[in-house]
């Protein structure tokens, strides 16, 4: 195919670079290097356990994924009205309103 066995590429806006590595290469990785196996190892123990975070407070009670997102993603307040987070919540506004007020 003419491509090199490994393609870097940017992606990210803040300046990470991305690097694509073809499945063969990738599986003779894994197999060759014990180091490396690990580590894709540990990455996909990260992103198990970040899944699990997150699904506990997309599947919580109101009240937590009311915490959830005053926690993890208070930018969203400035951009999204506490009608509208509410209603996607599935509370009223005032108890949504009361919920941010003792939080914060």
């Amino acid at each position: 195919m003419n491509q090199p066995a490994v393609m870097q590429f940017e992606t990210c806006k803040k300046g990470c670079t991305c690097i694509m590595v073809p499945k063969a290469k990738f599986d003779r990785l894994l197999v060759e290097s014990h180091e490396f196996a690990r580590w894709m190892f540990d990455l996909a123990m990260w992103q198990f356990y970040t899944s699990e975070k997150k699904l506990k407070y997309i599947k919580g009670d109101a009240r937590e994924r009311i915490i959830a997102v005053l926690k993890y993603r208070p930018e969203i307040l400035e951009v999204v009205s506490a009608r509208t987070l509410a209603s996607y919540i599935g509370v009223t506004e005032a108890y949504f309103c009361r919920i941010k007020k003792e939080f914060l």
